[in-house]
């Protein structure tokens, strides 16, 4: 029999997903069955690596292009004492409110794919799509890509 898998990023960064598509395509060579959930923003990254996938809502704020290229160009020390906190408002909070938001979509998505088991990025919402998995009476395995949320050295 043939185990189903629903991967679960709630952060359609590259960062996000592709740990997840790396350990997908890993379990496909097994003949498991591998299908994503994620939102909008990040159909491509699935559909390029050849995996059937289901969209929810967009969850990033319109100016995360310009969010992303600013923190990627900020020293080590001035992001530890000042931008932290700025991206994470600017952000990661507009990300977690979008992603509580599709919770209800994205039971019914689990419920529509009958996965076997829930594999799901940890960041930000990790515990609500645990939470989810419990209320489905289906395991949830969180993976945490090693970087996505480090301190600062």
């Amino acid at each position: 029999m043939e185990m189903r898998i629903s991967f679960v990023s709630l952060i359609p960064d590259a960062g996000h997903v592709i740990p997840l598509l790396r350990i997908a395509s890993t379990l496909a060579c097994k003949e498991t069955e591998c299908r994503f959930i994620l939102p909008e923003e990040g159909r491509n990254l699935p559909a390029t690596h050849g995996f059937e996938f289901d969209l929810l809502p967009p969850v990033l704020p319109a100016d995360a292009e310009s969010l992303l290229k600013k923190i990627s160009h900020t020293s080590p020390l001035y992001r530890k004492l000042f931008f932290n906190r700025y991206f994470e408002t600017r952000y990661f909070q507009p990300i977690q409110y979008q992603g509580l938001s599709s919770l209800p979509l994205l039971k019914d998505k689990i419920q529509q794919q009958e996965p076997d088991l829930i594999i799901a990025d940890e960041h930000l919402l990790g515990a609500a799509v645990h939470h989810l998995g419990g209320q489905l009476g289906v395991p949830v395995l969180l993976h945490r890509a090693s970087g996505s949320n480090q301190q600062c050295q």
